[in-house]
């Protein structure tokens, strides 16, 4: 059933973005299937779909970029719990969270899975390809409560 619902999103996608399949020696696009994101450098008109999550993926100037499509975005993970210990003023604790697909030009947002206490605020960013890392900082001398977050990031 997962193969039929890949091989009709791929249909779908082609339809889509106007590709139509060829042979590479002609110049058309390039439609592939792999079991995780690709690999590698790649050439223009090149599709990949992820056969394990079926996220497509598209090249663009030699690299492969997870598209933003129906039902893969926002792209998500959680947090290990970041342990409170007792911040001054400024001083930040930092948790990451593996999202696949994530790069650094991409927008992230946290949010606490429990509350991590007055004073407290936090914010997320892509630190590096599929690694989201989130801060939690102190407006006031204060130990923040032990929480995780949830993270969303949009393509």
């Amino acid at each position: 059933m997962k193969k039929i619902i890949i091989v009709i999103t791929a249909v779908l996608l082609i339809a889509a973005f106007g590709i139509h399949y060829s042979n590479a020696q002609s110049g058309g696009a390039v439609v592939q299937v792999s079991s995780g994101a690709p690999t590698g450098t790649c050439q223009s008109a090149h599709v990949d779909i992820d056969s394990a999550t079926g996220n497509l993926y598209t090249c663009k100037a030699g690299t492969w970029m997870l598209s933003a499509l129906p039902g893969s975005i926002p792209l998500r993970g959680t947090t290990g719990t970041i342990t409170g210990t007792l911040l001054a003023l400024g001083s930040c604790n930092t948790g990451t969270a593996t999202v696949t697909g994530a790069t650094t030009s991409m927008p992230a947002v946290a949010t606490p899975v429990s509350d991590p206490g007055i004073g407290i605020v936090w914010n997320a960013f892509v630190s590096s390809a599929n690694t989201v890392t989130v801060k939690e900082c102190a407006l006031v001398l204060s130990t923040p409560n032990n929480t995780a977050y949830n993270v969303m990031v949009n393509p």
